[in-house]
């Protein structure tokens, strides 16, 4: 651990990939005192870390970033029902895809989302940066859907969905 060195993550950032929240989230926590460096408290989010040799607690929990599918990070298809909504939590109470899987260490993020109507295969993974490559549009991934539609709709109908 370092302070403002060029070397290193800086805490807030490690904190946001080992899950504990966004970075804005994570810097609250940090700047409360509930993050250990090595055993110490640590209250400046811009705080250098090093991944692989810094021990990082939020309270108990042992912060670690999940491993690339590539090595032996995860990867989970799930089938996606009507009703529920893409995210891990719902402040409104309702089903959520976290509800999809099954209880485990690493964490799962939804890759891309489905409306709540909506249902067909969602993808999960513990990987950040093949999220990143599967979603952003500069990595052009196409995305095919099959949608279902009452009656048939008109040329102009269709022409403001192209």
């Amino acid at each position: 651990m370092t302070d403002e060195s060029t070397e290193g993550m800086r805490l807030a950032k490690f904190l946001a990939r080992a899950g504990l929240g966004s970075r804005r989230a994570s810097e609250k926590q940090i700047k409360a005192g509930k993050i250990q460096v090595n055993g110490q408290v640590c209250t400046n989010p811009a705080t250098k870390v090093d991944p692989k040799k810094d021990k990082v607690f939020a309270g108990r929990r042992r912060m670690v970033i999940p491993k690339k599918v590539s090595d032996g990070g995860e990867l989970f298809l799930a089938y996606k029902p009507e009703k529920m909504v893409t995210t891990m939590s719902d402040p409104q109470g309702r089903p959520t895809v976290k509800d999809l899987l099954p209880d485990r260490t690493a964490r799962l993020f939804p890759v891309g989302r489905l409306d709540y109507d909506a249902e067909g295969a969602l993808l999960f993974t513990s990987d950040g940066d093949l999220a990143h490559r599967l979603l952003h549009p500069s990595f052009h991934v196409p995305k095919i859907y099959l949608v279902k539609v009452k009656g048939e709709p008109s040329e102009a109908s269709l022409e403001k969905l192209r």
